[in-house]
């Protein structure tokens, strides 16, 4: 009697990072506690929602003092960007050292059979996800209420959303 493997049907696939790191997010997701996500869920909707009132509620207070008011408002505005951006900058140093060389996985993912600039390319993005991502969305509802109290067109909106979050 002679056995012969089951033949696969399905062509070998190139292995992908992203795809690995996709699996993990998903199996994290399905086993981690479902109310711990829902707290964080209402948690975030809470902080939104408490950055467009209070953004609001302070443009409607500066405007009552005419364009002075405004120009306050812009100042603050230019100095909170200006502090987010120094602070993503700090942040993504270290992070960028620590996931570029630190990392714990890096032996074995540059043992695998897995082009080097590949996992270079995911341990770049993954030190965006990590440092300039979450600054990102905290910083678009805060511009979306700045345009619109000041009536701005939608494509200036988008456009400023989309400088935000590619620089």
């Amino acid at each position: 009697m002679t056995t012969r493997p089951a033949s696969n049907t399905q062509p070998l696939r190139q292995p992908s990072l992203v795809g690995l790191k996709l699996t993990a997010l998903r199996h994290t997701l399905r086993r981690g506690p479902k109310w711990g996500y829902a707290f964080v869920a209402v948690l975030a909707v809470l902080l939104v929602w408490g950055e467009v009132y209070g953004t609001w509620r302070a443009l409607n207070f500066l405007g009552s003092f005419g364009s002075i008011g405004t120009n306050v408002f812009a100042r603050v505005l230019e100095i909170g960007l200006i502090t987010l951006s120094s602070g993503v900058t700090f942040s993504a140093t270290t992070a960028a050292i620590s996931t570029l060389y630190l990392s714990e996985d890096l032996n074995f993912l540059l043992t695998q059979p897995i082009k080097t600039w590949r996992v270079f390319a995911l341990k770049v993005s993954e030190t965006f996800l990590n440092t300039a991502l979450v600054p990102a969305f905290l910083t678009i509802p805060l511009l979306l209420t700045v345009g619109v109290y000041f009536h701005a067109p939608i494509w200036a909106s988008v456009l400023d959303n989309l400088m935000l979050t590619v620089f």
